[in-house]
């Protein structure tokens, strides 16, 4: 599998956080987890808040879904050659038992809240969205 990657200029700022804007309002359902940490550490080693109604098994499933299974598409905002913001798709398959081609959004923002940190979070999409959906989005 190809992971199908779109990269904005720093120049294209205001049109990046747009579409992600409309990416949220039109694809996703909620925040599933998210944390702050500095900016390098693993995503498995930073400390998660979790939504309320989702299990921490839930969490830990996604988690070892999205650290091996290779993203299907990767948006970049970069500065100065630099990720600035970036979201990361993931498609979840495991016959039903925990997902059904369930896709999660990793969405990081670089020097958030402070320089030298990073904010990590996990959205999850609605239901009926599917890989031909975000990858037509992001196309259009």
């Amino acid at each position: 599998m190809v992971t199908e990657r779109y990269i904005y200029d720093g120049s294209a700022r205001i049109e990046f956080y747009e579409l992600i804007g409309h990416f949220h309002e039109k694809h996703i359902d909620q925040l599933l987890m998210g944390g702050v940490d500095d900016t390098g550490t693993d995503i498995e080693d930073i400390k998660m808040c979790k939504h309320p109604q989702t299990t921490l098994e839930f969490c830990q499933k996604v988690m070892g879904g999205v650290k091996n299974i290779k993203p299907f598409c990767i948006i970049q905002l970069l500065s100065d050659n630099t990720v600035e913001h970036e979201c990361i798709f993931t498609e979840l398959v495991d016959d039903n038992d925990w997902f059904s081609g369930d896709i999660f959004m990793i969405q990081t923002v670089m020097n958030y809240p402070f320089a030298e940190t990073y904010s990590c979070q996990f959205w999850t999409t609605d239901y009926d969205v599917n890989q031909r959906d975000v990858l037509d989005f992001w196309k259009d």
